[in-house]
């Protein structure tokens, strides 16, 4: 096989690596809708891509206090029609990450991952 071929090959062979890799990254993990049983339309996920313990609520909920569970979300499914604002502090203070509806955060930015304490539609 001549270099210019073996070039072509290898630029193939990366070209489907990494189409293949965008496929699977956008796949949506069966646990994340698994926490939308019994009509939950929101699931606070403690792990990145859904993983790790679920709190499921209906919305539109409000959430003054996330009690022992705050500063511990890190992925999240909004399966709902509303916005929802998320606070770093309990009572609604500090920094506000918002989010649409119908949106899935597989992976929260970082200055808002793990920092979550109350929540309500916005």
């Amino acid at each position: 096989m001549t270099h210019a071929k073996r070039r072509l090959a290898l630029l193939g062979a990366v070209v489907t690596l990494t189409a293949s890799a965008g496929v699977l990254a956008s796949a949506t993990p069966a646990e994340a809708a698994g926490c939308m049983e019994n009509g939950r339309s929101l699931c606070l996920r403690k792990h990145d891509n859904y993983g790790g313990y679920s709190l499921p609520f209906s919305m539109p909920n409000v959430h003054s206090n996330l009690g022992q569970y705050q500063d511990q979300v890190s992925s999240i499914v909004n399966d709902s029609p509303y916005s929802i604002c998320f606070y770093e502090h309990p009572g609604y203070g500090g920094l506000e990450f918002r989010i649409g509806p119908w949106e899935w955060w597989p992976t929260l930015p970082g200055w808002i991952n793990d920092k979550i304490s109350s929540f309500r539609p916005c």
